[in-house]
Protein backbone atom coordinates (compact mmCIF):
# COMPACT_ATOMS: atom_id res chain seq x y z
CA UNK A 1 0.00 0.00 0.00
CA UNK A 2 1.17 3.61 -0.90
CA UNK A 3 -0.13 5.00 1.88
CA UNK A 4 1.46 7.19 4.46
CA UNK A 5 1.01 8.40 8.23
CA UNK A 6 2.70 11.34 9.45
CA UNK A 7 2.13 11.75 13.22
CA UNK A 8 3.05 15.42 14.96
CA UNK A 9 2.80 16.52 18.19
CA UNK A 10 -1.06 16.52 18.80
CA UNK A 11 -0.89 13.19 18.59
CA UNK A 12 0.29 12.55 21.87
CA UNK A 13 -1.65 14.17 23.37
CA UNK A 14 -4.55 12.03 23.62
CA UNK A 15 -5.79 10.69 26.47
CA UNK A 16 -3.77 8.42 27.93
CA UNK A 17 -1.08 9.63 26.84
CA UNK A 18 -0.81 13.14 27.61
CA UNK A 19 2.72 14.19 26.91
CA UNK A 20 3.30 18.30 27.02
CA UNK A 21 3.55 20.09 23.79
CA UNK A 22 6.05 22.96 23.50
CA UNK A 23 4.33 25.29 25.20
CA UNK A 24 3.88 23.56 28.36
CA UNK A 25 7.26 21.82 28.99
CA UNK A 26 8.70 24.47 31.12
CA UNK A 27 6.53 24.37 33.66
CA UNK A 28 6.32 20.21 33.72
CA UNK A 29 9.69 19.81 33.63
CA UNK A 30 9.99 22.11 36.34
CA UNK A 31 7.77 20.07 38.58
CA UNK A 32 9.96 16.77 37.23
CA UNK A 33 12.65 18.40 38.84
CA UNK A 34 11.63 19.56 42.23
CA UNK A 35 8.30 17.30 42.99
CA UNK A 36 9.33 14.15 41.59
CA UNK A 37 11.93 11.84 43.08
CA UNK A 38 13.44 10.59 40.02
CA UNK A 39 13.52 14.39 38.62
CA UNK A 40 15.25 15.52 41.97
CA UNK A 41 17.70 12.54 41.25
CA UNK A 42 18.37 13.59 37.61
CA UNK A 43 18.78 17.07 38.84
CA UNK A 44 21.66 16.23 41.49
CA UNK A 45 23.22 13.65 39.10
CA UNK A 46 23.20 16.69 36.17
CA UNK A 47 24.85 19.05 38.20
CA UNK A 48 27.41 16.50 39.49
CA UNK A 49 28.49 16.03 35.23
CA UNK A 50 27.87 19.64 34.63
CA UNK A 51 30.52 21.38 36.66
CA UNK A 52 29.70 25.05 37.30
CA UNK A 53 26.10 25.18 35.36
CA UNK A 54 24.81 28.42 36.33
CA UNK A 55 20.71 27.65 35.20
CA UNK A 56 17.47 26.67 37.16
CA UNK A 57 14.17 26.20 35.42
CA UNK A 58 13.15 28.25 38.58
CA UNK A 59 15.20 30.73 37.92
CA UNK A 60 14.29 30.95 34.24
CA UNK A 61 10.41 31.10 35.03
CA UNK A 62 11.01 34.43 37.34
CA UNK A 63 13.12 36.16 34.91
CA UNK A 64 10.67 35.48 32.14
CA UNK A 65 7.72 36.42 34.25
CA UNK A 66 9.62 39.85 35.21
CA UNK A 67 11.37 40.60 31.87
CA UNK A 68 7.43 40.43 30.14
CA UNK A 69 5.69 42.46 32.75
CA UNK A 70 8.02 44.92 32.73
CA UNK A 71 8.72 45.13 28.82
CA UNK A 72 4.79 44.38 28.04
CA UNK A 73 3.85 47.35 25.91
CA UNK A 74 5.74 45.51 22.66
CA UNK A 75 3.33 42.93 22.96
CA UNK A 76 0.12 45.15 23.51
CA UNK A 77 -1.79 45.47 20.57
CA UNK A 78 -1.32 41.39 19.62
CA UNK A 79 -2.26 40.39 22.91
CA UNK A 80 -5.66 42.80 23.42
CA UNK A 81 -6.78 41.56 19.48
CA UNK A 82 -6.53 38.20 20.49
CA UNK A 83 -8.32 38.32 24.10
CA UNK A 84 -10.93 40.13 22.48
CA UNK A 85 -11.48 37.59 20.14
CA UNK A 86 -11.47 34.59 22.75
CA UNK A 87 -13.99 36.75 24.81
CA UNK A 88 -16.50 36.63 21.75
CA UNK A 89 -15.74 33.63 20.60
CA UNK A 90 -15.31 31.23 23.09
CA UNK A 91 -17.17 29.45 26.58
CA UNK A 92 -15.33 30.94 29.44
CA UNK A 93 -16.21 30.46 33.12
CA UNK A 94 -16.98 33.39 35.43
CA UNK A 95 -13.30 33.30 36.39
CA UNK A 96 -11.64 33.45 32.72
CA UNK A 97 -14.08 35.94 31.60
CA UNK A 98 -13.20 38.68 34.82
CA UNK A 99 -9.47 37.70 33.89
CA UNK A 100 -10.03 38.07 30.16
CA UNK A 101 -11.90 42.22 31.54
CA UNK A 102 -8.79 42.87 33.47
CA UNK A 103 -6.50 42.37 30.80
CA UNK A 104 -9.04 43.73 28.03
CA UNK A 105 -9.12 47.05 30.48
CA UNK A 106 -5.30 47.43 30.90
CA UNK A 107 -4.29 46.89 27.58
CA UNK A 108 -6.95 49.58 26.08
CA UNK A 109 -5.36 52.07 28.22
CA UNK A 110 -1.84 51.03 27.11
CA UNK A 111 -3.44 51.03 23.45
CA UNK A 112 -4.95 54.57 23.87
CA UNK A 113 -1.99 56.27 25.78
CA UNK A 114 0.49 55.00 22.35
CA UNK A 115 -2.25 56.10 19.88
CA UNK A 116 -2.42 59.47 21.66
CA UNK A 117 1.09 60.56 21.74
CA UNK A 118 1.95 59.84 18.03
CA UNK A 119 2.45 62.73 16.02
CA UNK A 120 -0.07 63.25 13.45
CA UNK A 121 1.59 64.76 9.92
CA UNK A 122 -0.55 68.40 10.48
CA UNK A 123 1.63 68.73 13.47
CA UNK A 124 4.70 67.58 11.60
CA UNK A 125 4.05 69.68 8.81
CA UNK A 126 2.83 72.70 10.89
CA UNK A 127 6.54 72.25 12.70
CA UNK A 128 8.65 71.87 9.27
CA UNK A 129 6.68 75.07 8.25
CA UNK A 130 7.46 77.29 11.45
CA UNK A 131 10.78 75.96 12.43
CA UNK A 132 12.85 75.23 9.31
CA UNK A 133 15.68 73.82 11.04
CA UNK A 134 14.25 71.36 12.85
CA UNK A 135 14.49 67.65 11.71
CA UNK A 136 11.64 65.43 12.86
CA UNK A 137 13.12 62.21 13.62
CA UNK A 138 10.52 60.79 16.06
CA UNK A 139 7.05 59.30 15.52
CA UNK A 140 6.14 60.16 18.98
CA UNK A 141 6.26 63.03 21.04
CA UNK A 142 6.78 60.78 24.40
CA UNK A 143 9.18 57.99 24.62
CA UNK A 144 7.29 55.43 25.73
CA UNK A 145 10.22 53.00 26.49
CA UNK A 146 11.41 55.06 29.05
CA UNK A 147 8.04 55.25 30.83
CA UNK A 148 7.14 52.39 33.47
CA UNK A 149 4.56 50.90 34.84
CA UNK A 150 3.03 51.37 38.17
CA UNK A 151 3.52 48.78 41.13
CA UNK A 152 0.21 48.13 40.67
CA UNK A 153 -0.20 47.10 36.90
CA UNK A 154 3.18 45.09 37.66
CA UNK A 155 1.70 43.04 40.57
CA UNK A 156 -1.54 42.04 38.69
CA UNK A 157 0.56 41.36 35.65
CA UNK A 158 2.73 38.72 37.64
CA UNK A 159 0.03 37.41 38.97
CA UNK A 160 -1.49 36.93 35.94
CA UNK A 161 1.94 35.40 34.39
CA UNK A 162 2.09 32.85 36.76
CA UNK A 163 -1.60 31.93 36.78
CA UNK A 164 -0.38 31.10 32.60
CA UNK A 165 2.24 29.47 33.71
CA UNK A 166 0.26 26.60 35.77
CA UNK A 167 -2.37 26.86 33.25
CA UNK A 168 -0.45 26.67 29.67
CA UNK A 169 -3.39 26.26 27.89
CA UNK A 170 -5.58 28.64 29.56
CA UNK A 171 -8.19 30.08 26.94
CA UNK A 172 -7.55 33.80 27.64
CA UNK A 173 -3.73 33.49 29.23
CA UNK A 174 -2.39 31.49 26.38
CA UNK A 175 -2.64 34.57 24.52
CA UNK A 176 -0.74 36.94 27.28
CA UNK A 177 1.77 33.52 27.86
CA UNK A 178 2.96 33.57 23.86
CA UNK A 179 6.46 33.10 23.87
CA UNK A 180 7.18 33.51 27.23
CA UNK A 181 7.90 29.90 28.12
CA UNK A 182 8.80 29.10 24.52
CA UNK A 183 11.12 25.66 25.31
CA UNK A 184 11.96 25.41 21.46
CA UNK A 185 13.59 29.02 21.75
CA UNK A 186 15.00 27.92 25.26
CA UNK A 187 17.09 25.02 23.39
CA UNK A 188 18.34 27.23 20.07
CA UNK A 189 19.17 29.99 22.24
CA UNK A 190 21.82 27.42 23.72
CA UNK A 191 22.64 24.95 21.14
CA UNK A 192 24.44 28.10 19.45
CA UNK A 193 27.12 27.53 22.23
CA UNK A 194 28.77 24.58 20.08
CA UNK A 195 29.21 26.19 17.31
CA UNK A 196 30.98 29.27 19.04
CA UNK A 197 32.49 27.04 21.91
CA UNK A 198 30.82 29.22 24.82
CA UNK A 199 30.90 26.59 27.54
CA UNK A 200 28.33 28.38 29.60
CA UNK A 201 26.09 28.01 26.84
CA UNK A 202 26.81 24.31 26.14
CA UNK A 203 26.42 23.99 29.60
CA UNK A 204 22.84 24.99 29.84
CA UNK A 205 22.11 23.45 26.38
CA UNK A 206 23.61 19.92 28.07
CA UNK A 207 21.37 20.35 30.99
CA UNK A 208 18.08 21.50 29.39
CA UNK A 209 18.06 18.79 26.70
CA UNK A 210 18.93 15.89 29.31
CA UNK A 211 16.11 16.80 31.55
CA UNK A 212 13.58 17.07 28.69
CA UNK A 213 14.88 13.73 28.19
CA UNK A 214 14.69 12.31 31.28
CA UNK A 215 10.92 13.77 31.67
CA UNK A 216 9.90 12.45 28.26
CA UNK A 217 11.39 9.15 28.66
CA UNK A 218 9.59 9.25 32.52
CA UNK A 219 6.62 10.09 30.85
CA UNK A 220 6.56 7.30 28.54
CA UNK A 221 7.37 4.60 30.97
CA UNK A 222 4.46 5.99 32.91
CA UNK A 223 1.92 5.26 30.09
CA UNK A 224 3.15 1.63 29.55
CA UNK A 225 3.17 0.91 33.07
CA UNK A 226 -0.42 1.77 32.49
CA UNK A 227 -1.61 0.37 29.33
CA UNK A 228 1.28 -2.14 28.45
CA UNK A 229 2.70 -2.05 25.75
CA UNK A 230 -0.14 -3.53 23.44
CA UNK A 231 -2.55 -1.45 24.35
CA UNK A 232 -0.95 2.33 24.45
CA UNK A 233 -4.26 5.01 22.88
CA UNK A 234 -4.05 5.78 19.47
CA UNK A 235 -1.62 3.65 18.33
CA UNK A 236 -2.92 0.67 19.30
CA UNK A 237 -6.28 1.19 17.02
CA UNK A 238 -4.54 1.58 13.69
CA UNK A 239 -4.23 -1.72 11.99
CA UNK A 240 -3.70 -1.01 7.88
CA UNK A 241 -0.90 1.34 8.03
CA UNK A 242 2.63 0.98 7.73
CA UNK A 243 4.68 3.95 6.47
CA UNK A 244 4.75 6.06 9.32
CA UNK A 245 6.90 9.53 9.86
CA UNK A 246 6.97 11.11 12.97
CA UNK A 247 8.06 14.35 14.57
CA UNK A 248 7.71 12.73 18.11
CA UNK A 249 10.83 11.09 20.39
CA UNK A 250 8.66 8.69 21.85
CA UNK A 251 9.22 5.28 20.89
CA UNK A 252 5.60 4.53 20.08
CA UNK A 253 5.35 4.52 16.95
CA UNK A 254 8.35 2.46 16.50
CA UNK A 255 6.81 -0.06 18.52
CA UNK A 256 3.65 -0.27 16.89
CA UNK A 257 5.22 0.26 13.18
CA UNK A 258 8.65 -1.40 12.58
CA UNK A 259 9.81 0.87 10.27
CA UNK A 260 8.86 4.18 11.47
CA UNK A 261 11.02 7.17 10.35
CA UNK A 262 11.37 10.04 13.07
CA UNK A 263 11.93 13.26 11.77
CA UNK A 264 13.42 14.94 14.52
CA UNK A 265 15.15 12.45 16.53
CA UNK A 266 14.40 9.39 18.95
CA UNK A 267 14.80 9.18 22.65
CA UNK A 268 16.22 5.67 22.34
CA UNK A 269 19.41 7.09 20.82
CA UNK A 270 21.94 9.65 21.86
CA UNK A 271 24.91 11.53 20.08
CA UNK A 272 28.76 12.07 20.74
CA UNK A 273 28.91 15.66 18.80
CA UNK A 274 33.01 15.11 17.82
CA UNK A 275 32.49 12.48 15.71
CA UNK A 276 28.62 12.94 14.83
CA UNK A 277 28.80 9.06 16.60
CA UNK A 278 24.92 7.94 17.08
CA UNK A 279 24.54 4.93 20.13
CA UNK A 280 21.62 3.42 20.66
CA UNK A 281 20.68 2.99 24.45
CA UNK A 282 20.70 -0.45 25.58
CA UNK A 283 17.93 -2.17 27.02
CA UNK A 284 15.82 0.90 26.97
CA UNK A 285 12.92 -0.69 27.77
CA UNK A 286 13.83 -1.00 31.14
CA UNK A 287 15.82 1.88 31.65
CA UNK A 288 16.55 3.26 34.63
CA UNK A 289 17.39 7.03 34.07
CA UNK A 290 19.49 7.42 36.98
CA UNK A 291 21.80 4.91 36.21
CA UNK A 292 22.19 5.73 32.63
CA UNK A 293 23.27 9.21 33.67
CA UNK A 294 25.61 7.63 35.79
CA UNK A 295 27.27 4.63 33.66
CA UNK A 296 27.06 6.61 30.17
CA UNK A 297 26.46 10.33 30.77
CA UNK A 298 29.04 10.74 33.09
CA UNK A 299 32.34 9.34 31.44
CA UNK A 300 31.30 10.39 28.08
CA UNK A 301 31.39 14.41 29.14
CA UNK A 302 34.65 16.07 28.80
CA UNK A 303 35.07 19.49 29.19
CA UNK A 304 38.92 19.93 28.91
CA UNK A 305 38.82 17.92 25.99
CA UNK A 306 35.18 19.09 24.27
CA UNK A 307 33.78 15.76 24.23
CA UNK A 308 30.10 16.18 24.61
CA UNK A 309 26.84 13.83 24.07
CA UNK A 310 23.81 14.90 23.87
CA UNK A 311 20.27 13.10 23.26
CA UNK A 312 19.34 12.26 19.37
CA UNK A 313 17.20 15.53 19.55
CA UNK A 314 17.17 17.82 16.39
CA UNK A 315 17.09 21.26 17.76
CA UNK A 316 14.38 23.96 16.79
CA UNK A 317 16.65 25.40 14.03
CA UNK A 318 15.44 26.58 10.72
CA UNK A 319 18.16 25.04 8.92
CA UNK A 320 18.38 21.58 11.00
CA UNK A 321 22.11 20.62 11.62
CA UNK A 322 22.98 16.96 10.87
CA UNK A 323 23.74 15.72 14.20
CA UNK A 324 24.45 12.12 12.25
CA UNK A 325 24.70 10.52 9.44
CA UNK A 326 21.60 8.46 9.97
CA UNK A 327 19.40 12.04 9.64
CA UNK A 328 20.34 12.24 5.87
CA UNK A 329 19.30 8.33 5.69
CA UNK A 330 15.93 9.38 7.62
CA UNK A 331 15.14 12.64 5.53
CA UNK A 332 16.15 11.14 2.20
CA UNK A 333 13.56 7.96 3.03
CA UNK A 334 11.14 10.21 4.53
CA UNK A 335 11.15 12.65 0.97
CA UNK A 336 11.00 9.08 -0.92
CA UNK A 337 7.96 7.98 1.42
CA UNK A 338 6.36 11.30 0.59
CA UNK A 339 6.74 11.05 -2.97
CA UNK A 340 5.54 7.50 -3.35
CA UNK A 341 2.77 7.74 -1.49
CA UNK A 342 -0.90 7.78 -3.01
CA UNK A 343 -2.78 9.03 0.00
CA UNK A 344 -0.88 11.08 3.03
CA UNK A 345 -2.78 11.13 6.52
CA UNK A 346 -1.42 14.03 8.56
CA UNK A 347 -2.42 13.74 12.66
CA UNK A 348 -1.39 16.74 14.88
CA UNK A 349 0.83 18.71 13.04
CA UNK A 350 -0.76 22.07 12.29
CA UNK A 351 2.23 23.20 9.46
CA UNK A 352 4.00 25.81 11.39
CA UNK A 353 6.29 28.21 10.00
CA UNK A 354 9.15 26.83 11.93
CA UNK A 355 8.74 23.36 10.29
CA UNK A 356 9.17 25.45 6.94
CA UNK A 357 11.63 22.74 5.73
CA UNK A 358 8.81 19.66 6.08
CA UNK A 359 6.54 21.95 4.91
CA UNK A 360 8.21 21.91 1.66
CA UNK A 361 8.11 18.62 1.21
CA UNK A 362 4.53 19.02 1.42
CA UNK A 363 4.12 21.77 -1.19
CA UNK A 364 6.15 19.61 -3.72
CA UNK A 365 3.96 16.85 -3.83
CA UNK A 366 0.41 18.90 -2.87
CA UNK A 367 -0.84 17.01 -5.57
CA UNK A 368 -1.15 13.87 -3.86
CA UNK A 369 -4.68 13.20 -1.53
CA UNK A 370 -4.04 14.51 1.90
CA UNK A 371 -6.00 14.65 4.65
CA UNK A 372 -5.18 16.59 7.63
CA UNK A 373 -6.97 15.59 11.49
CA UNK A 374 -6.70 18.48 14.27
CA UNK A 375 -8.94 20.24 16.44
CA UNK A 376 -7.96 24.11 15.58
CA UNK A 377 -8.97 23.69 11.82
CA UNK A 378 -8.98 27.08 11.48
CA UNK A 379 -5.48 27.73 12.30
CA UNK A 380 -4.45 24.88 10.03
CA UNK A 381 -6.73 26.15 7.04
CA UNK A 382 -4.90 29.89 7.81
CA UNK A 383 -1.19 27.82 7.80
CA UNK A 384 -1.90 25.78 4.62
CA UNK A 385 -2.79 28.93 2.65
CA UNK A 386 1.05 29.00 2.51
CA UNK A 387 1.38 25.92 0.74
CA UNK A 388 -2.00 25.34 -1.00
CA UNK A 389 -2.78 28.64 -1.61
CA UNK A 390 -6.37 27.58 -0.62
CA UNK A 391 -8.70 30.55 0.68
CA UNK A 392 -10.87 29.86 3.90
CA UNK A 393 -13.71 30.67 1.20
CA UNK A 394 -12.66 28.00 -1.22
CA UNK A 395 -13.41 25.10 0.94
CA UNK A 396 -16.98 22.98 0.82
CA UNK A 397 -17.99 21.87 4.23
CA UNK A 398 -18.93 18.28 4.94
CA UNK A 399 -18.81 16.00 7.09
CA UNK A 400 -16.00 12.75 7.90
CA UNK A 401 -16.68 10.20 10.48
CA UNK A 402 -19.40 12.86 12.15
CA UNK A 403 -16.83 15.47 12.03
CA UNK A 404 -16.74 18.72 10.55
CA UNK A 405 -14.70 19.03 7.53
CA UNK A 406 -13.27 21.55 4.73
CA UNK A 407 -12.50 20.06 1.12
CA UNK A 408 -10.55 21.72 -1.50
CA UNK A 409 -9.53 20.07 -4.91
CA UNK A 410 -7.30 17.30 -3.15
CA UNK A 411 -6.92 18.78 0.45
CA UNK A 412 -8.96 17.70 3.32
CA UNK A 413 -9.26 18.94 6.67
CA UNK A 414 -11.25 16.96 9.40
CA UNK A 415 -11.68 18.91 12.87
CA UNK A 416 -10.92 16.40 15.60
CA UNK A 417 -8.29 15.10 18.03
CA UNK A 418 -6.45 12.55 16.67
CA UNK A 419 -8.40 9.69 18.90
CA UNK A 420 -12.02 10.30 17.55
CA UNK A 421 -10.86 9.21 14.60
CA UNK A 422 -10.65 5.66 12.53
CA UNK A 423 -7.64 6.41 10.95
CA UNK A 424 -7.64 3.17 8.98
CA UNK A 425 -10.88 4.15 7.08
CA UNK A 426 -9.27 7.53 5.82
CA UNK A 427 -7.30 5.24 2.96
CA UNK A 428 -10.18 2.93 1.86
Amino acid sequence: MNNLLILGAGVEKTDGIDMPLANELVPQIRDFIFENEIGKEVDKKLRDIIKGLRFSYDDFVKKAVDRLASDFKKEVNIILVQVKKTKETESLTNEQENIAKIIISFLEKIQRMQEDVILDEDTADLIRSVFKDVDIADENIVDLGKLSFSDTFEIVMKKILEISIREPNHPVLKHVYRNLMDFENLLLKHFIGFYNENFSDIKKYLYISWTLWAFLVWKEQQTFITYNRQNVPFYSNIKQVNNVITFNYTSFAETYFQDAKYFHGNLKKYIRLDNRGECLIDDFENLNIVNFFEEILSPNIDFDKKRFVIPSIVPPLRLKPVLSNEYIDIWHNSVELIRQSSTIVIVGYSFNYADEHFNDLIRKNKEKKIIVIDPVAENVISNLSRIFSYRKEDYTISKIQGKTSFQSGNLTIIQSVASEIVIDKLYS
